[in-house]
């Protein structure tokens, strides 16, 4: 997440735009009087970190160069800002693409690792990602598109959208971190006990494997892969196997269709952790959702505990 520092080592996350002054909506909030009630905003936008001075009093500094009025300029990791010749320093210690969030009253949601689930992690209903360009919500296995400041009812509760502008210039380098992993380049390992009370996930790559810690909804991806593979075994075309209607799914796992959106979506905010950048597509769905399949056949079946460490 991107970062502000200032000079005295107060910490500010930056969201993808925000105003800087005196002001109580201001982000931050600074408390020195050289400062204007607006004084200066900053915004991300097509992969940069930009900053403008609003026509404040004493002007805006980057870099020690004072900014002319009404006039962006990039923001580079590292920067020291100033908001009045005279006032606190500030650096972008991280310039890191801002997340995506969601507020409603005095409440705020954050995405973690790409995904923003609403209305919280506990009680998912919907989860809203960037996928191929632009953001989509899946709401029940239907994919819709959404924008900023879009506003969304949710449980009774209205949600107005920030979703930052990811899209990158051709001349600005890229600040996706190299360390994520995508789906069709992982294979999944699934280690399930004698008794099948529980299921192991590990992720095999050509960077080595990760443990990912035991959950519940583990159990989910082990009958989606068991049927996908029965499918591959008995000859079946790669986009016709695996598919399972909802109905024999809740029946397998002695569920109900809550419970099951719940796990799907604890499913994909685990790998989304661990660093699968397309995570939403672990499980798929067709039929306005009245059938579900693993989304990938790089998946291995093992009896017993994994091994640890």
């Amino acid at each position: 997440m991107a970062l502000l520092e200032s000079s005295d080592g107060v910490r500010v996350t930056l969201r993808a735009m925000q105003i800087i002054g005196r002001s109580r909506r201001s982000h931050p909030r600074l408390e020195s009087g050289s400062v204007s009630a607006a004084h200066a905003s900053i915004r991300h936008t097509k992969g940069r970190w930009l900053v403008r001075d609003l026509g404040s009093r004493n002007g805006t500094w980057v870099n020690g160069e004072r900014l002319p009025d009404a006039t962006w300029r990039v923001l580079r990791e590292g920067d020291c800002v100033q908001f009045a010749c005279a006032g606190e320093r500030w650096w972008l210690v991280d310039a890191s693409i801002p997340s995506a969030s969601a507020t409603s009253g005095g409440l705020r949601t954050d995405s973690e690792s790409g995904l923003l689930v609403l209305p919280n992690a506990e009680n998912p209903e919907v989860s809203i990602v960037h996928t191929n360009g632009s953001w989509k919500m899946d709401r029940q296995g239907d994919w819709v598109a959404v924008e900023d400041r879009q506003q969304l009812e949710i449980g009774g509760v209205l949600w107005t959208l920030s979703l930052p502008d990811v899209q990158v210039d051709a001349d600005v380098t890229d600040t996706t971190p190299g360390e994520e992993l995508a789906l069709d380049g992982v294979v999944l390992e699934l280690a399930v006990s004698d008794n099948e009370e529980s299921v192991w996930l590990s992720l095999m790559s050509e960077n080595g494997r990760v443990a990912l810690p035991e959950r519940a909804f583990h159990y989910l991806l082990l009958v989606l892969a068991r049927a996908r593979l029965a499918d591959v075994a008995a000859g079946a075309d790669r986009w016709a196997a695996g598919w399972v209607t909802r109905e024999e799914l809740l029946g397998r796992l002695t569920s109900t269709p809550e419970a099951l959106n719940v796990d799907i979506h604890r499913v994909r905010r685990q790998l989304a952790q661990a660093g699968v950048k397309n995570a939403t597509d672990i499980i798929e769905r067709r039929h306005g959702a009245a059938e579900l399949r693993l989304g990938t056949d790089a998946v291995v079946i093992r009896g017993g505990a994994p091994a640890r460490g």
